[in-house]
């Protein structure tokens, strides 16, 4: 089974530093691809910071974001039409995909401004969990 993180620290590096991409990543062997999901602990600090970033923004843009997508279910559902990625993929570019995709075309639930109303589990942890909210609230 592939990974689709890049394992070759070499090449993540070269890819990673935002430029295009270019040959190494089409040269990058398979073997290289299924050694798993772990890579060299300062790849995975970077990838946790651009991670973080993006996040970062992503609230830091709540007040003024659009609260529902823009776009309809079928454009969004477009979005995604596409073959599955059978060869790793940077993690810079999987970010892009998140903040591109998911990001831009989702209802903003955690937005201060966001009003609506969101179902509880039915579990009762949930039950609980809305009995206490609702009576430190009332009190």
């Amino acid at each position: 089974m592939l990974s689709n993180i890049i394992q070759d620290p070499l090449i993540a590096a070269a890819l990673f530093s935002d430029l295009q991409f270019g040959k190494e990543f089409h040269q990058m062997s398979k073997q290289s691809a299924a050694q798993g999901l772990d890579c060299e602990l300062e790849i995975f600090r970077n990838d946790l910071q651009k991670a973080t970033d993006l996040i970062v923004q992503l609230y830091g843009a709540l007040d003024h974001a659009r609260i529902t997508p823009a776009k309809t279910r079928m454009e969004i559902a477009s979005l995604f039409d596409e073959p599955f990625v059978e060869e790793p993929q940077p993690m810079g570019a999987i970010l892009r995909e998140v903040e591109n995709k998911i990001f831009a075309n989702s209802t903003l639930y955690l937005s201060p401004r966001f009003f609506g109303y969101i179902n509880s589990g039915g579990n009762q942890a949930s039950i609980l969990g809305e009995l206490l909210a609702f009576k430190s609230f009332r009190a």
